[in-house]
């Protein structure tokens, strides 16, 4: 079966070396992936993530200048208030949790109880079962929220000094983060455009026929 690639080639529309290369190549130059098979190969690699990183920095480093400029009564304020949104968020959690799971019992019971019509459609009720058993495993196992709340609700929030400390050292840890991979952003670029430039005078010259 042909691919998008070959295509064109099994239909003997492209006889030539050139194009399919061409062709080919859009699935190694991140920028030409979503584009169509016929683009023209850049002449340099434009696909980069650093917008993502950029702003992910510009975040850190206001989140470290907020955190450095409270003092101890404004980080306890701070403290709690993230504290009461995270308790609320997993208790928000547990309940739809609780709830998604009863629904799916509920269903269960009826696909228990209901007999099918001939033996051919035996593997019918087993399909329904087993959906429903997997997705109360999948959406509704596990204690990992519970844990998470119980231990929460036992610690109480942070005092000032604590949570402070705990927000400047994640500051720092995404300013490195970002850092290092705006670079790696750089660096692939840079790989990327020498990789196509080597391509394109690699390329035989198209057909004249």
């Amino acid at each position: 079966m042909p691919t998008g690639y070959t295509a064109d080639v099994g239909d003997g529309e492209m006889t030539d070396l050139r194009p399919f290369i061409e062709r080919c190549a859009h699935a190694f130059i991140p920028s030409m992936r979503d584009q169509s098979m016929d683009a023209a190969l850049p002449t340099e690699d434009t696909y980069n993530d650093s917008s993502y990183h950029t702003e992910a920095l510009e975040k850190a480093y206001k989140s470290l200048a907020y955190a450095k400029s409270l003092d101890r009564k404004q980080a306890a304020a701070a403290a709690r208030k993230e504290y009461n949104k995270e308790l609320k968020h997993d208790r928000e959690y547990l309940e739809k949790k609780r709830l998604t799971q009863a629904r799916y019992e509920a269903m269960l019971e009826l696909v228990y109880t209901w007999e099918p019509p001939t033996k051919e459609h035996a593997g019918l009720k087993k399909f329904m079962v087993e959906q429903l058993s997997e997705s109360i495993e999948f959406d509704c196992g596990g204690s990992y929220f519970e844990d998470k709340l119980t231990e929460l609700e036992k610690r109480g929030p942070l005092d000032g000094d604590a949570w402070k400390t705990k927000e400047i050292e994640k500051a720092y840890k995404d300013i490195e983060y970002h850092t290092e991979e705006m670079a790696k952003d750089r660096d692939r670029q840079e790989k990327n455009t020498a990789w196509i430039q080597a391509l394109i005078k690699s390329l035989p010259e198209p057909s004249m026929t």
